[in-house]
């Protein structure tokens, strides 16, 4: 082996490398939000945040056998979290033969660059998991993995017909749509339109900006507004970075719009990357919520896919109440924490106060020094099992 590594905190210097990221995002990556135009819109966005995107890129004999990302962050210590957050799931891209090499190279740059811990994100089926544990006993590196099941994603397999489909979920599912709709219908006119990459319809800022006013008409979006923020930064990136977003085949957006009397109501945004398809973003206007815009919606985009038969598989991304009504899958997923000994431990200890005072049962915020936090810091285990590079 001939082996180099590449450190990138530069958007510009990316963008400089984007078509051998490309290239081998295309063959070895399983999520659409490794490719160039996401990661360097990610990486300004971060930059605007004050914190520092770090790309990693391992390259044998002058050829990419390795990606990994992460933001650099500084609360009076140093650490590194995912770049997309637990929702991109583009930690580490492998190439097959490297995966310890890879690994490796992670721990040694995020040592360098003075992290006291990194966190990231893992689909438990990922074979990452292992090369990253043994990569970090070899380095006498502390290893934590923990399940998160509020980060599980719910995955429907597209095998048969919409009809068969419709069958295996029964009568009482297909009674539950035939009365979303009669409800909109009660309200007055309703469309649900597909806007496709290709598709040129409506005008990019017309369509964005009603997509963005769903949003912010949103339980979340009412919340957001509530701290002060105008805006959803996730939701920003993805219509940012995919807009237009013909990138060169490898993968396509879909966006469902539903508009109740010429209003937008509810929209779902979608990803199709490898035959899969990726449920980026719902959202509905929080005034209809007893109209179920969102779930209605988002069965238009499912029944789509399974009739035009694009995808093998639909990753909703999460596993949130709404996902339930299709029975979905549920594919685990972990946090993996590595770093220093002394600094995994102490978030890991701070995160177990956290839990215990956040089940208290009373608002009132306990110190460390509050007898009853104290006693459940004693007795209490946290559900979490460790691996160590130190003994």
């Amino acid at each position: 082996m001939n082996l180099s590594n590449l450190v990138i905190t530069d958007p510009n210097e990316f963008s400089k490398v984007g078509d051998e990221v490309e290239a081998f995002i295309k063959e070895y990556g399983e999520f659409p939000f490794a490719l160039p135009t996401f990661i360097k819109s990610v990486m300004n966005l971060k930059i605007h945040e004050n914190q520092v995107p770090v790309i990693i890129i391992t390259k044998d004999r002058e050829k990419i056998v390795g990606f990994a990302s992460y933001v650099l962050r500084k609360i009076g210590i140093s650490y590194g979290f995912s770049l997309l957050d637990y929702y991109g799931s583009v930690d580490l891209i492998i190439k097959d033969g490297y995966g310890q090499v890879v690994a490796t190279n992670l721990i040694k740059v995020t040592e360098k660059l003075g992290n006291i811990f990194t966190i990231m994100y893992f689909p438990a089926e990922s074979s990452n998991l292992e090369y990253l544990r043994q990569a970090c006993l070899a380095n006498q590196t502390s290893f934590f993995i923990c399940s998160f099941p509020s980060i599980s994603h719910g995955v429907v397999p597209v095998l048969n017909s919409w009809n068969d489909f419709l069958k295996f979920r029964g009568r009482y599912f297909q009674k539950d749509l035939r009365a979303m709709e009669r409800k909109l219908d009660n309200e007055g006119s309703w469309r649900a339109t597909l806007f496709e990459s290709t598709n040129a319809e409506l005008d990019k800022n017309v369509l964005n900006n009603k997509i963005k006013a769903v949003d912010k008409s949103s339980w979340k979006g009412l919340s957001r507004q509530a701290n002060g923020q105008t805006y959803d930064p996730v939701l920003s990136t993805y219509l940012e970075a995919s807009d237009p977003f013909d990138y060169k085949s490898i993968a396509t957006r879909k966006i469902w719009l539903l508009e109740l009397n010429n209003t937008p109501i509810a929209f779902s945004l979608i990803f199709k990357f490898k035959n899969i398809a990726f449920i980026a973003k719902t959202s509905f206007t929080e005034k209809y919520r007893k109209l179920s815009p969102g779930i209605f919606i988002t069965n238009y985009a499912i029944r789509d896919l399974f009739q035009k038969k694009e995808v093998y598989k639909i990753d909703f991304m999460s596993t949130n109440s709404m996902v339930k009504f299709w029975d979905a899958t549920i594919l685990p997923r972990y946090r993996i924490v590595f770093g220093k000994q002394i600094g995994v431990s102490a978030l890991m200890a701070r995160q177990k106060f956290e839990t215990i005072t956040a089940n208290l049962g009373h608002k009132q915020k306990l110190s460390l020094y509050d007898a009853t936090a104290r006693e459940r810091l004693t007795n209490r285990k946290p559900k979490i099992y460790s691996l160590f590079g130190i003994k």
